[in-house]
């Protein structure tokens, strides 16, 4: 055998040697993910294409440019997919707080999130909004003359949620409660399907995430009466508040935060939260968030961890408060 002949086969070895370590290097490097609970098309997929731009070069391992969605049990798929992730910071998740604060008192979840779940940054906070459809006469055009309405209209009563024992759902009760309404819960497998009827005239009415309303509110083909936080709502600075229309509701806000495998490093949760944190001062980012009704998201790690407990208490309280029974 030539020489040459010895050394292209050398040559040959070496690169099948080396293409086989790499190959098995790259199996035995974890896939990057973001797990979203929900189905795709909705406002966290706008909030995140922006955020995944502003987050490169801020953290390690690179996240990815789109959501993984799992949608299903109000987020609990998502859950489950997280505790079985690795420990490396690669896979994290992002839902809205009520997955840790309000669904493990009214259901029954495949994980304890206080123990597995570990708080890394809100991202974008939001309110609730009552809207109603172009069907609903044009006089009702707040939260009294709407209350005034299902008065005149019992078998109105209804009103549309994504999900038994929502925050919509407890937020409706409460509603109920305060106006002196017997107020019907629809629930729908997701918010698109509800907003879906309203507009065509099946739902009179609807309490949904004010990131969701929005784009329907500025084509006039839905109208908001109240939004149900403390203060107007930037981005829908026109719709009162319940409080101010004199509906005596506790003001509820949420967000949407991050977070990691409990059994992640903390300097891993650290280093995310400051990156998010980062990126969340970032024009478009904030550009993107006003669009669509969000405020930029400021808790992190430690305080978000103190503040998903008093969100817990907050919503223990208002569980006892309207009477609602939990569900399996």
């Amino acid at each position: 055998m030539s020489f040459t002949m010895r050394r292209r086969q050398l040559l040959q070895t070496l690169a099948a040697s080396a293409a086989t370590g790499l190959g098995s290097a790259r199996a035995d490097t974890p896939e990057s993910r973001v797990l979203y609970g929900f189905a795709p098309g909705t406002s966290m997929d706008d909030i995140y294409d922006v955020l995944a731009v502003e987050l490169r070069g801020r953290y390690r391992p690179t996240l990815p440019s789109r959501l993984t969605h799992l949608p299903g049990q109000s987020g609990s798929r998502a859950l489950r997919e997280l505790m079985d992730a690795p420990a490396d910071g690669s896979v994290a998740m992002v839902v809205p707080t009520s997955l840790a604060t309000l669904l493990p008192q009214v259901r029954k979840l495949p994980a304890d999130p206080r123990t597995s779940l570990q708080a890394v940054a809100s991202i974008a906070e939001f309110t609730f909004v009552l809207c109603v459809g172009k069907h609903m006469p044009p006089e009702v055009q707040d939260a009294a003359s709407y209350v005034k309405w299902v008065k005149d209209n019992p078998g109105r009563n209804n009103y549309g949620l994504p999900g038994l024992g929502s925050a919509p759902h407890l937020l409706g009760l409460q509603l109920g409660q305060a106006t002196g309404l017997n107020l019907r819960a629809d629930a729908y497998p997701g918010t698109a399907p509800l907003l879906r009827e309203l507009q065509e005239g099946g739902l009179p009415a609807a309490l949904v995430v004010s990131a969701a309303a929005v784009p329907l509110l500025r084509s006039g083909a839905i109208r908001a009466l109240a939004v149900t936080s403390k203060a107007r709502w930037p981005g829908l600075d026109t719709v009162p508040t319940l409080l101010e229309q004199g509906i005596a509701c506790t003001p509820l806000t949420e967000a949407f935060a991050m977070f990691l495998p409990a059994k992640a490093p903390a300097a891993k949760a650290d280093e995310l939260a400051a990156a998010i944190q980062a990126s969340l001062r970032a024009p478009q980012m904030a550009a993107q968030l006003l669009s669509l009704a969000l405020a930029p998201g400021d808790l992190a790690t430690g305080a978000l961890t103190q503040h998903l407990a008093d969100e817990r208490d907050r919503w223990r309280d208002l569980i006892a408060r309207v009477g609602f029974k939990t569900t399996s």
